[in-house]
C-alpha cells in the first residue's frame, strides 16, 4: 500500500473515532433520561389505572344497589298486581246467580 492510502486510512479512523466518542457519551446519556422518563410514565399510567379501577368499582356498586332496588320495585308491582285482579274477582258478579 502507498503511503497515501496508509495514512488516508489512519486519518478516517481518528475522524471516525473522535467523531464516536461524543456520539457514545450522549446516547449514554439519552438511554439514562429515556429510562427515567420510562419510570415516570410507568409510575403516572399506574396511578391512572388504579384510579379508573377505583371509579369502575364504584360504579359498579351503584349499578348493583340501583338493580336491587329495581327487583323490590317490581316484585311490589307484581304483588298490586295480583291483589288488584284477586278484587276484581270477588266484586264480580256470579253469573250462576243469575
Amino acid at each position: 500500500m502507498s503511503p497515501e492510502i496508509v495514512t488516508a486510512l489512519i486519518t478516517a479512523a481518528g475522524v471516525v473515532g473522535a467523531a464516536s466518542i461524543p456520539a457514545a457519551l450522549g446516547l449514554r446519556r439519552a438511554r439514562g433520561t429515556a429510562e427515567a422518563e420510562g419510570a415516570a410514565t410507568r409510575e403516572s399510567v399506574a396511578v391512572h389505572v388504579a384510579a379508573l379501577a377505583e371509579r369502575i368499582d364504584g360504579v359498579k356498586d351503584e349499578l348493583r344497589s340501583d338493580v336491587a332496588e329495581l327487583r323490590e320495585r317490581v316484585t311490589d308491582v307484581r304483588s298490586w298486581q295480583a291483589a288488584h285482579d284477586l278484587e276484581h274477582m270477588l266484586i264480580r258478579p256470579d253469573p250462576s246467580d243469575g
